[in-house]
């Protein structure tokens, strides 16, 4: 069965800003390239590569169910714009000429679980630097390395008891290999055409050297070899290698001659240490200082904070030239109320609003608040005035004065007729898409007009006439505000005679939920963040007290859209919710519910003791509160190359199947459970361990 699925090439996205908490590898992420493969059982196989893939791929430990287990023959053959390359630990197999001139190829790994590898895996690889082949292998294929021109060095497992066939010939950089100790026969050309390869050495297995194994191998000059000189006599030299046999030969050799001591100052990225080197190549380190670490102690503010902007702040590195960026956030509105200014009689009125008097934005907008009109509600009672009553059509007897301006009717004869009032009390209620209004009846009124302010206009518009005090304004976008004004009517004598004064209100349809809240963690703290909210002049952040069983509020009001959490405890969880609300001045409108998320702290990194064995090393370490398992990682060098060798939810673990007297590197993280995924402590110091 062959489908086709699409892998990732990673692409470092790192900007790190305000995050507090960095992620526990450094690694590329987009996923572009296409992968074929056949699954058959629970057993998937990589087939072949799109020969345009570039960059760094990395091949996942599952597709589809099928664990991956093996890299089909010339499944990556000639495909040049791959540079790196990761492979699962679940691989057990890589076919022949599988990664054959892939030309651009700089580092692959080989996990342990690969027990065979095909011939000319790596024909013509030109780039690629350095191998260490898993510690299964005990055969080096035929031309495995043909012409790795760059390759300068092969850490063969001790496992290895054949070369083959032109295995590493024309590797030209190639200066150091030392041979496994169980090794008995090296192929013809198996390192033919190394003009770099200055010295070996050879065990006491060792019973056949093939025709030109070391041909042209001009730079050979000794030969260290674990026998007695008698005992040379018992394997077989071919012809051709006249570069080996002209060398120099130390017999009985046991890596014991120590031919030089360095120190090697500690770095705030690496460890320091001290090494003796053997004659053949065999180093021994040992009084290891730990790494600085970054001094991040001076501060520069490369970018001010304003209202509307954040800032920017560069924390270097005292030691070094690395360099941080923190992110300042913006400071907050200076608000300035702009007062409310009365409607009169004669005069429009303003509804109260605010701006900010650094930046100048403003923040809640007045409203024009309609002339009321001369109210000719208060009658004048005297003879000259008297005559009748008036109505609504008709002029009244009394001559009248306006109520608030003391104003007199000078025509109650020429037909001045009684005005509508407008509703005393009105009130408003609103949902994500609705808002619904309720007033105070008016006396007489047969019916309200319902009217709302058009901004791009400037003016009023009649929205509809109703005949009950209560109306709901449906299907309106969520998070908008609007202004409304009722106005009362009559019907008389089948004329429609409306009120001259509105009552009007303000109010907002509730702002949605953000659509999308995320988090980030350290040891102390956790940033929330979340997706803007149209509409929303605000957020309120509330974290769960789980002694009280409730909410408390933690921000009671941010314009950013994000919020940090500080002095938490380590490795423990936490749950947060975000509520939006739009800011009225004379109320405010909250979402109808909440974005909630749980997170959890970084749990501590642990500290462990390593004791050396046999070709193996035994970890412990003390429980990490709140972790809920351990992942050792390994590496035969100090500063790169670190895989996964263990994860384990006990408190100490052995690594096996080690060299012996070699030394490795370690460092170990605790984890904590989230959902389907886990959250990472910071690496514990790298660790320097030789085997016995």
């Amino acid at each position: 069965m062959k489908k086709t699925f699409k892998i990732a090439l990673l692409r470092i996205f790192l900007v790190f800003l305000i995050l507090f908490a960095a992620p526990l590898f450094d690694v590329d992420a987009t996923y572009e390239d296409l992968f074929t493969y056949e699954i058959s059982g629970n057993k998937c196989k990589i087939v072949s590569c799109d020969i345009f893939a570039s960059g760094k791929v990395i091949i996942p430990d599952t597709i589809n169910g099928a664990v991956v287990t093996s890299v089909g023959n010339s499944a990556f053959k000639n495909c040049s714009g791959i540079s790196d390359i990761v492979l699962p630990e679940t691989i057990e197999q890589i076919g022949s000429d599988a990664f054959n001139n892939c030309k651009n190829l700089v580092s692959i790994n080989l996990p342990d679980s690969i027990a065979s590898i095909g011939d000319s895996a790596f024909f013509k690889c030109v780039n690629l630097k350095e191998i260490v082949i898993s510690k299964n292998v005990t055969i080096i294929p035929e031309n495995a390395f043909y012409m790795c021109e760059k390759l300068k060095s092969a850490d063969l497992p001790s496992g290895v008891k054949e070369i083959r066939k032109g295995a590493f010939k024309g590797c030209k950089s190639l200066d150091r290999v030392v041979l496994p100790e169980k090794l008995t026969e090296i192929c013809d050309s198996g390192f033919s055409g190394c003009i770099s390869l200055e010295s070996i050495y050879l065990s006491s297995e060792i019973k056949n050297i093939g025709t030109d194994a070391f041909a042209e191998c001009t730079a050979l000059e000794t030969v260290f070899y674990s026998g007695s000189s008698d005992l040379s006599e018992e394997f077989y030299v071919y012809s051709g290698n006249d570069e080996l046999n002209n060398a120099t030969w130390i017999f009985e050799h046991k890596h014991t001659a120590l031919e030089g001591f360095r120190i090697f100052e500690a770095t705030c990225t690496t460890d320091g240490y001290s090494e003796l080197v053997c004659t053949c190549g065999f180093s021994e380190r040992y009084d290891f200082v730990p790494s600085k670490g970054h001094n991040l102690s001076s501060f520069t503010v490369l970018v001010e904070p304003d209202c509307k902007n954040n800032g920017v702040m560069k924390m270097s590195c005292s030691g070094c030239d690395y360099y941080d960026l923190m992110t300042l956030p913006a400071s907050s509105h200076k608000i300035i109320i702009d007062e409310a200014v009365p409607e009169t009689c004669f005069e429009n009125g303003k509804t109260e609003g605010s701006h900010c008097s650094v930046c100048g934005e403003v923040l809640i907008s007045q409203d024009v608040l309609p002339a009321l009109g001369h109210d000719y509600s208060e009658k004048i009672y005297d003879a000259e005035h008297l005559v009748s009553a008036a109505t609504y059509t008709k002029g009244a007897v009394y001559r009248y004065s306006c109520v608030r301006c003391s104003a007199v009717s000078a025509k109650t004869h020429m037909g001045e007729k009684l005005i509508l009032g407008k509703p005393k009390d009105i009130i408003s209620a609103s949902t994500e898409n609705s808002i619904t209004l309720r007033w105070s009846k008016v006396k007489d009124a047969t019916g309200y007009g319902l009217y709302y302010y058009k901004p791009a206009e400037k003016k009023w518009k009649l929205y509809r006439k109703v005949s009950t005090n209560e109306f709901t304004f449906s299907s309106l976008p969520a998070g908008n505000v609007y202004s409304f004004a009722v106005r009362a009517y009559v019907v008389e004598d089948g004329k429609i005679i409306a009120s001259p004064y509105y009552q009007i209100i303000t109010e907002a349809t509730r702002p949605a939920k953000p659509a999308k809240i995320a988090a980030v963690q350290n040891e102390k703290a956790i940033k929330v963040s979340w997706t803007p909210v149209k509409g929303a002049t605000g957020y309120r952040v509330y974290g769960y007290n789980a002694k009280i069983q409730n909410w408390v509020v933690v921000k009671s009001s941010t314009k950013i859209c994000s919020n940090i959490t500080d002095n938490l405890k380590s490795g423990t969880y936490y749950k947060f919710a975000v509520r939006p609300y739009i800011d009225l001045g004379i109320k405010i409108v909250w979402c109808e519910s909440y974005a909630e998320i749980i997170s959890a702290t970084k749990p501590l990194a642990p500290r462990m003791k390593a004791t050396s064995l046999a070709g193996a090393i035994r970890f412990e370490w003390d429980a990490v509160g709140g972790a809920d398992g351990y992942l050792i990682y390994g590496s035969s060098k100090p500063d790169s190359g670190f895989v996964r060798l263990k994860a384990t939810k006990s408190l100490s673990a052995t690594i096996s199947g080690l060299k012996r007297n070699q030394t490795y590197y370690f460092k170990i993280y605790s984890a904590k459970k989230l959902y389907s995924s886990y959250v990472y402590s910071y690496a514990s110091g790298i660790k320097a361990v030789k085997t016995r």
